[in-house]
């Protein structure tokens, strides 16, 4: 993402409104949020109701019998209601713009309800009345929400309750309209910065969290999979595979003579090649594919809803993209041409070569008589065929498939 032409991390945090400035990750962590949360805000909501419903017992002693208690009844009756109701359906996970949408409706059609109760009060005290909005908009900040969301709902209610109280108690004074405005202010400006403040160390702790998951199942050097990682997967896809009876299909390749690579060109070269290698496979390969590092030299790819022969089309595109990588460096200073170790070249004879890569592949397709076990060693075994058949090539049980410059 951008901003003003420029990038925008996607980890990067509002200091204002302790949101990500991504949207994409904050739509992220808002999923996580609204899963962890769901039931709890339930719970808040249905406590807010029972908490608006018990004031009828002082409107009783203000009101007094008549019609505008009963008005006054029905509203908090309908307004006990309607949280219950929103409680509900925020338990049955609903997607996060539906989240927002609804606590945000609740909040305002709330705020109403307490707007429109405080203008039938024919006798009513300015600041108890503030106190109690007080507690309602702090209230709200307990309930997950956009923050901007949060900030416009206090304002609009600020606002439309001190117009009502202007119009509506005659005999308050300057002071005390001063007052409460001082204090409602304060109280939202209070609740907004503890809110933001909370937000921002619960979005540093969410990334942190995917940063840790991220490292326990990723290799830290080419950022696949790690072993761990794919095997979890790959008992995944074989149930899957149980169920469905879909194909799957594994490959496991294994760069040929890396171990050349790296007395010729130096381990740091071959770690740049593992690297390279990685990447162009992770371009190739679709998103459904697993991908990851067996160890060493080796990777291991597990192809879901895929058979043989498509599996094999595409690892004959992955050899010919693998041999095609353009890597150069400086050979060794201290490499022996001809495996004496007393020779060694001169500074001067110091020479850039091209870094072969070559690479070896097995491919084994799910049988239902096989185990996760079962179908690693089979595809290891046609790797190994590979190796025998003279390397940079693909094996699988029904043929050799190799590339024509090969």
């Amino acid at each position: 993402m951008t901003r003003n032409g420029k990038k925008i991390r996607p980890w990067r945090i509002s200091h204002v409104t302790g949101e990500f400035l991504d949207p994409d990750m904050e739509s992220r962590y808002l999923e996580n949020e609204l899963h962890n949360v769901a039931a709890h805000v339930r719970t808040i909501t249905n406590i807010l109701g029972l908490l608006f419903f018990s004031f009828i017992i002082p409107d009783w002693f203000i009101l007094g019998p008549g019609l505008h208690f009963s008005i006054v009844l029905s509203i908090r009756f309908l307004s006990l209601v309607f949280m219950i109701y929103v409680g509900f359906r925020l338990a049955k996970s609903p997607t996060v713009t539906g989240f927002i949408r609804l606590v945000t409706a609740a909040e305002l059609i709330f705020t109403v309800l307490f707007v429109l109760t405080f203008a039938l009060y024919q006798r009513s005290d300015f600041l108890i009345q503030a106190f109690g909005l007080m507690l309602m908009l702090s209230a709200f900040y307990l309930v997950p929400n956009r923050f901007l969301n949060h900030i416009a709902l206090s304002l609009l209610a600020i606002a439309v309750f001190l117009n009502v109280a202007h119009f509506t108690i005659e005999d308050v004074s300057t002071m005390h309209m001063l007052a409460g405005t001082i204090y409602l202010i304060l109280i939202t400006g209070a609740s907004a910065a503890t809110f933001s403040r909370t937000s921002y160390r619960k979005r540093r702790l969410f990334v942190n969290n995917q940063r840790l998951r991220q490292l326990a199942v990723t290799d830290s050097l080419t950022h696949t999979y790690n072993r761990h990682k794919f095997n979890e997967e790959l008992w995944r896809e074989t149930n899957r595979y149980r169920r469905t009876g879909a194909p799957l299909s594994i490959v496991i390749m294994d760069l040929d003579d890396f171990k050349a690579i790296n007395d010729r060109f130096g381990h740091l070269q071959g770690d740049r090649v593992l690297v390279q290698v990685a990447r162009a496979i992770h371009k190739e390969i679709r998103v459904t594919d697993i991908f990851a590092r067996w160890g060493g030299e080796e990777f291991v790819l597990l192809l879901p809803a895929t058979a043989t022969p498509q599996a094999g089309e595409l690892t004959l595109r992955l050899l010919r993209l693998i041999n095609s990588l353009h890597l150069e460096s400086t050979v060794l200073p201290d490499f022996h041409p001809e495996g004496d170790p007393e020779v060694t070249l001169p500074a001067e004879e110091k020479r850039v070569e091209r870094i072969p890569v070559r690479c070896s592949f097995g491919i084994a397709e799910m049988q239902d008589a096989d185990t996760p076990e079962t179908l690693i060693q089979r595809a290891d075994r046609l790797l190994y065929q590979a190796k025998s058949d003279g390397r940079n090539c693909i094996v699988t049980e029904a043929e050799t498939l190799r590339c024509p410059a090969s």
